[in-house]
């Protein structure tokens, strides 16, 4: 398995920043590990913690990498910070693809392998989305677009295989 975190990019809401947030590139090497290759996906350090928590609560028989807070909020742009960062976050994520059980869980794989947002994949962890909803995103190599980036006129056709194009339609 081979994965980077690279090209980190400061996020601003309201001409503040906010977080920084890393690019993912997920490749599988090892055709044993069922996870598709993917482009990549952005996610946030605060985002791996929340991952973490949900990965130890479901997996308490395996030792889940610790991810340390290693700066106070005020210095999470500094770039020695951030460098630090993406190397705890390659430490993190090679030693959970290391585990099968992990690269096995739904929560897991929506994580590097889809563009959802984070509180859509809590929404499929608590139960919110039926099973086909994680079997389309691997149909479609873990990649969808975001929810608003769909259009109202779209066919049902074109919307089969994407998973949040899918959630759209089914709460039109």
């Amino acid at each position: 398995m081979e994965i980077s975190v690279q090209n980190p990019r400061t996020i601003f809401e309201n001409g503040r920043a906010k977080y920084v947030a890393y690019q993912l590139s997920l490749k599988n090497c090892f055709p044993v590990l069922p996870l598709d290759n993917t482009d990549h996906v952005w996610r946030s350090y605060r985002e791996f913690h929340l991952l973490r928590n949900i990965l130890c609560q479901r997996h308490k028989n395996l030792k889940i990498p610790s991810l340390q807070s290693d700066c106070c909020l005020l210095n999470r742009f500094n770039l020695w910070v951030v460098m630090r960062r993406i190397s705890r976050l390659c430490a993190f994520a090679e030693s959970c693809f290391k585990e099968k059980e992990l690269t096995m869980d739904p929560t897991f794989r929506l994580f590097f392998q889809s563009d959802l947002s984070f509180e859509e994949i809590l929404k499929f962890h608590h139960g919110h989305y039926a099973e086909d909803f994680i079997k389309n995103i691997w149909q479609t190599n873990g990649i969808t677009r975001q929810l608003d980036q769909v259009e109202e006129n779209d066919s049902i056709e074109e919307n089969l295989i994407s998973v949040g194009e899918a959630h759209h339609l089914l709460n039109k």
